[in-house]
């Protein structure tokens, strides 16, 4: 299949391109994800924290307000515009902007779910390997999203007692009555010391540092 466009990963970036292309172009592109769906934060305990950002500035409206892959056409189709205006909230709930883009994840025909990606060459246009097709392009856009940043003092030490913030849930630590330290000064460290102090007075840590 001869296309213009492959896009290797459907993160956020490349699946706002994926519905800006769909309702422009309709077609001669593809974005491939080895995830059948979308997993903007796999192992968050954060859900309920909300995002930094208004729902505004989602995947299209600052670009189409009028396209329906708004966050407001998500609600609306999925029957809870009047429930979000009416809670009144504040901001948007990280969870709740993850399924919305899992929606958006699941409605776009140029995404293509559990399609991994094993080979790129590159003759004069891009040849792409997956699992089940030989594809090539003219472009290729690769959004495969963020590693995990640790210290490199720390590594070859990870494991139950010292991991990223993005593991705990996966990780599920016993740190009630433990000495526990939180490095790191942005949003996921704030998230995760308000995680810690919120737990039942019995399942809590003997101390908390943040640094």
């Amino acid at each position: 299949m001869d296309l213009f466009c492959i896009g290797v990963g459907a993160g956020p970036s490349n699946l706002s391109l994926a519905c800006q292309i769909q309702e422009e172009i309709a077609q001669g592109a593809l974005f491939l994800d080895r995830e059948v769906d979308f997993r903007g934060h796999p192992g968050s305990a954060f859900d309920c924290a909300e995002l930094q950002v208004g729902h505004f500035q989602d995947l299209v409206t600052l670009v189409n307000p009028r396209s329906a892959y708004t966050f407001v056409n998500y609600l609306h189709e999925n029957g809870r515009l009047y429930n979000f205006l009416n809670a009144q909230f504040h901001g948007v709930l990280r969870a709740e902007f993850a399924q919305y883009l899992n929606w958006a994840f699941q409605k776009n025909p140029l995404v293509r779910g559990g399609e991994a990606v094993r080979e790129i060459r590159f003759d004069g246009e891009f040849r792409v390997r997956t699992d089940n097709a030989v594809l090539d392009a003219r472009n290729l856009v690769i959004d495969i999203g963020k590693q995990a940043q640790i210290p490199p003092q720390f590594h070859g030490w990870t494991g139950p007692n010292l991991f990223h913030s993005s593991e705990l849930a996966h990780i599920n630590p016993e740190v009630q009555k433990k000495h526990v330290c939180v490095v790191g000064g942005g949003q996921s460290g704030a998230e995760l010391l308000l995680h810690l102090v919120g737990r039942p007075k019995e399942r809590r840590p003997a101390a908390i540092t943040w640094v």
